[in-house]
């Protein structure tokens, strides 16, 4: 009795001198941590309060849905589901709250990548939209004619802004555009008649034809050295900037870019007009230029 007594300590002695060098395992088939159980039933929970009224939802090329809303007279966006039948919301589909003028405020969740075309085109009582900083893509007419928009936050991992995406977004006042941003699309800030402060990342290549025409109260714009191509217009009707410095990076300009900015002041750093530059890229009616040597 007494051997069985020693012999069965050892094994309870060994089984607490393991159990402070192994992890935590899970032993049988069907085993699962806590934590584990725990984001199941999470996920259960949100994928049950999906209300099939206020949404629809589509598979998108990511795997994920595409989700828009059927509401037109909604007034506040905050819930926007995070995870459909166990695949994640990650973008807002093209058109998904077109015209609903009585939107006023937006909260993206951290998994949306895009917002598609149109999205929130017309939507003429939206101030304030929330946008995560994972975004990639700001889709073609995005926010088109969003006339009572102020400030947007432009996320840090933003990639493109597509054509017209803020045009006649006539109150939005700063645009600080991330590190990874390439492309500004054509008439992507069109006519934003308050936008005062433009801050280029050092990635931009494309800026668009009309990118920031008739911005009128435009002061300040930075050109980095990435930009290969900026197109017609682009600052046309941009009286209010004060200087503009192009860099050798830019081997193409389009016609008349800064048409109707006679008080715009252009530094190039080229000692002569590029081959591949507009024969008309700036008029003699048009902004003053000073060749490298010149300044």
């Amino acid at each position: 009795l007494i051997a069985l007594l020693l012999c069965f300590g050892f094994v309870f002695t060994s089984c607490d001198f393991l159990a402070q060098y192994l992890p935590d395992l899970p032993f049988g088939e069907g085993a699962q941590s806590e934590s584990e159980s725990d984001t199941e039933e999470e996920e259960e929970e949100e994928e049950s309060t999906v209300d099939t009224e206020m949404w629809e939802f589509t598979l998108n090329r990511s795997g994920g849905y595409s989700i828009s809303c059927k509401d037109k007279n909604v007034k506040v966006i905050e819930d926007i589901p995070f995870i459909i039948s166990g695949k994640l919301v990650t973008e807002i589909a093209p058109e998904a709250f077109k015209d609903c003028d009585r939107l006023e405020k937006v909260v993206l969740h951290e998994r949306i990548r895009v917002i598609g075309e149109s999205a929130f085109e017309g939507c003429l009582s939206l101030k304030e939209v929330q946008v995560p900083d994972e975004l990639k893509t700001i889709g073609p007419r995005a926010f088109y004619n969003c006339i009572s928009l102020e400030t947007f936050d432009f996320p840090k991992d933003l990639e493109a802004i597509g054509n017209d995406a803020f045009n006649y977004c006539k109150l939005l006042k700063k645009a600080e555009l991330g590190e990874n941003l390439t492309m500004i699309g054509e008439n992507a800030f069109y006519k934003c008649l308050e936008l005062k402060d433009v801050s280029l990342g050092g990635s931009v290549q494309e800026i668009g034809a009309r990118a920031f025409y008739g911005c009128t109260k435009l002061e300040t714009v930075n050109v980095p050295n990435s930009v290969v191509a900026i197109g017609d217009a682009a600052f046309a009707f941009c009286p209010s900037i004060t200087g503009i410095q192009i860099p050798t990076s830019v081997t193409y300009m389009g016609t008349r870019v800064f048409r109707g900015s006679s008080q715009v002041v252009v530094f190039c750093d080229f000692e002569e007009k590029p081959t591949m530059w507009d024969a008309h890229w700036n008029d003699s009616t048009d902004a003053t230029v000073y060749w490298k040597g010149q300044w």
